[in-house]
């Protein structure tokens, strides 16, 4: 039995890798969402990927092909020049996260307002006092670091986690 590894694709290719990749009977998973914008001053939603230039590629055997596929730059491979293995139960996490239509749903509700107080309680900043400034298109927090008397606007990584808090 194989495992899912990740290849990168060329810009805005990952449907073209993922078309050649399934013509050599590979297996692949694109998460796609529906994401909304603006463009010249009108909202409009257009079909993304969650990963933008990657794709999950479950590989048997004969993964050197994957490199020469078009659309693809290459897979991520380990220091031993490997494949990296991504576990089966993070492939099956983002599909049960798929609505009818089989995009990923990202949560939408914001737990603070913009500007409220919030203090970093894990991750990279973890113990830092800062200023709510909403979520960013790729479903992460953002907030306002205090640093050398000046707000700095900082996407905070996917594990880190905030709470309310006052500032003095």
């Amino acid at each position: 039995m194989g495992y899912w590894s990740v290849a990168q694709t060329q810009p805005f290719a990952e449907r073209k890798a993922r078309r050649f990749l399934e013509g050599q009977k590979f297996q692949c998973y694109v998460p796609m969402i529906m994401q909304t914008g603006y463009v010249r001053s009108t909202r409009r939603t257009r079909i993304a990927a969650l990963f933008p230039r990657y794709i999950f590629v479950q590989i048997e055997d004969m993964w050197h092909r994957i490199n020469a596929t078009p659309g693809v730059s290459g897979l991520l491979c380990d220091g031993a020049l490997k494949p990296i293995w991504v576990r089966d139960r993070v492939i099956a996490e983002l599909q049960s996260r798929e609505d009818k239509n089989g995009f990923i749903v990202l949560p939408k509700k914001e737990k603070f307002k913009k500007g409220q107080k919030v203090k970093v309680i894990s991750g990279q900043f973890a113990g830092q006092l800062a200023l709510y400034d909403g979520m960013s298109s790729r479903a992460r927090e953002r907030v306002l670091l205090q640093i050398l008397g000046q707000y700095v606007p900082v996407e905070l990584n996917i594990d880190s986690r905030i709470e309310a808090a006052s500032l003095n």
